[in-house]
This record gives C-alpha cells, structure tokens and sequence, in this order.
C-alpha cells in the first residue's frame, strides 16, 4: 500500500479489503459508479459528503474514520 496517498484513499481500500470486498463489488453495492470509485481509491478525489456517507455505510466505518479524523 502506498503511504502518499491521501488518508481518504488509504481508508477506502483499507475498508473495503476487510470487508472482503472487491473495489467494484463495494462500488455495486454503495450504488456509486466503478470510474468514480476507482478515482476515489486509486488517484485521491474526494467524494461529496453524500457518496462519502454511502461509501462509510456500506464498508461499516464512521465519516470520521474514512477521512482520518480517527486513529486507525
């Protein structure tokens, strides 16, 4: 895993790994399209706050976690 990226980055495919999911099964089930999550976890967009509730929901984190606002 690569320490540059952003904490949201990191956090997103840290989550979705333990959650046993793939990037595109995770997508599938927040309902967020494959290329818009894929531009979150590999190149460091920001979802709006809307997509980034969906995403912590379905990977079972806090908005505080995903943003690195928590430890990990």
């Amino acid at each position: 895993m690569t320490t540059s990226r952003k904490p949201l980055a990191r956090r997103i495919a840290q989550a979705h790994k333990a959650k046993g999911l793939t990037m595109y099964a995770a997508a599938k089930k927040s309902g967020v399209p494959n290329n818009s999550w894929q531009s979150y976890e590999r190149d460091g967009c920001e979802p709006t706050l809307t997509r980034a509730a969906r995403i912590a929901e379905v990977l079972d984190v806090s908005l505080d976690w995903l943003a690195g606002r928590e430890s990990e």
